[in-house]
C-alpha cells in the first residue's frame, strides 16, 4: 500500500527476473515502476537494458528519449546509444535480407557514431554489395583516418574480389594514405606489399615496428618476410619464437568486466553489458556500473 515499499518491492522482483532471464516479466516490472517514479535512473538503465536484450530497438530509442528529458543523458551519449540502435537495425535488416533498409540504417548509424568501427565496416561491405565501391572506399577512408583498425581494412580489401596482389596494394595504399604513421596503416601495407612481391618494401615498413617489445602480429608477419626473401631458416624461427612470447595483439576488451573478445558486439558475451567493447592491447581498468546510466543497478 505505501509506494516507497512498492517501489523497493519491484526493484527486488526486478532484479530477480533479469537473473532468471525472464525478459518478459522483467520489462513488466520496469514499466510498472517507471509509474511510481518515471526518473529513476537505475530503471530506466534496466527498461534499456531489458529491451535491448529482447531487441525491442523501437523501445529502446523511446527510453533513451525519456532519458534525455529527465536530464540522465547528454547529447554525445545519446547520439552514440542512437548510432547503436541504428547498427542493431541494419544487422537485423541484412538478416532478413532487406538491403535498402540495412543499407539506410547503416547510414543512421555512423552519422550518429561516427566512431563506431563496425558501423563503419558494415555500411563499407553493404555499398560494396551495392556495386557501390567507390563510396564504399570513402565510407571507410574517412573511419580509417579516425581509428584503423584491422577489421576495416578487411572489408576495404574485399570491395574488388579477384582483383591481383598488384591492383589491391594500389588500392590499400590510398586507404592508408589517410593515415600513414599508424601502426595498423604499416601492417596493412606491409602485409600487402609482401602479398605483391615486394618483400623488402614490406621489411622496411615493418622495421620501425620491431623494436622493443613487438606484438605477435609484427612479428609473425616478419617471419614471413624472411621466408619470402630466401633468409636462413634460423631467422624465421626467432621471429616466430619471439612471436610466442610477444604481448598480446590489440583485441575488444570489456570496461565493465575486463574480459577480451575477438569480435565487437552490441553486449559483452562475458557479462552482458551494454556497449562496454574497446579496442586495446592492454586490459582495461574495469569500471563499475558501465551501462547506460552508471547510476546503480538492481539489488
Amino acid at each position: 500500500a505505501s509506494p516507497d515499499s512498492a517501489f523497493l518491492g519491484l526493484r527486488g522482483l526486478l532484479g530477480q527476473a533479469m537473473r532468471a532471464g525472464d525478459l518478459a516479466q522483467a520489462r513488466t516490472l520496469a514499466e510498472e515502476g517507471l509509474r511510481l517514479q518515471p526518473k529513476s535512473p537505475w530503471l530506466i538503465r534496466n527498461k534499456f537494458d531489458i529491451e535491448c536484450a529482447a531487441g525491442e530497438w523501437l523501445a529502446a530509442q523511446e527510453t533513451l528519449s525519456l532519458a534525455v528529458q529527465a536530464k540522465l543523458l547528454g547529447k554525445a551519449e545519446q547520439s552514440r546509444k542512437l548510432g547503436l540502435l541504428a547498427f542493431a537495425e541494419a544487422r537485423e535488416a541484412e538478416a532478413r535480407g532487406a538491403h535498402e533498409p540495412a543499407l539506410a540504417a547503416a547510414g543512421r548509424a555512423l552519422k550518429q557514431a561516427p566512431d563506431l568501427i563496425p558501423a563503419a565496416c558494415l555500411l563499407g561491405r553493404l555499398l560494396g554489395k551495392a556495386g557501390k565501391t567507390a563510396k564504399a572506399e570513402r565510407v571507410l577512408e574517412k573511419a580509417w583516418a579516425r581509428a584503423p583498425h584491422p577489421d576495416l581494412a578487411a572489408v576495404f580489401a574485399n570491395l574488388v574480389p579477384g582483383e591481383r596482389p598488384s591492383q589491391q596494394l594500389l588500392r590499400i595504399r590510398r586507404l592508408t594514405a589517410a593515415n600513414p604513421g599508424h601502426k595498423e596503416s604499416r601492417l596493412l601495407l606491409a602485409e600487402a606489399s609482401l602479398a605483391a612481391g615486394e618483400s623488402a618494401r614490406a621489411r622496411e615498413l615493418l622495421q620501425p615496428l620491431t623494436q622493443g617489445a613487438a606484438c605477435a602480429r609484427v612479428c609473425r608477419l616478419m617471419a614471413r618476410i624472411s621466408e619470402a626473401q630466401g633468409a636462413p631458416a634460423r631467422e624465421a624461427q626467432e621471429w616466430l619464437a619471439r612471436a610466442r612470447q610477444a604481448p598480446r595483439d590489440a583485441a575488444w576488451h570489456c570496461q565493465a568486466c575486463g574480459r577480451p573478445t575477438e569480435d565487437w558486439a552490441l553486449h559483452c558475451p562475458a557479462c552482458g553489458e551494454f556497449d562496454t567493447l574497446q579496442w586495446g592491447e592492454t586490459i582495461p581498468r574495469v569500471t563499475a556500473g558501465a551501462g547506460l546510466l552508471a547510476q546503480g543497478a538492481p539489488l
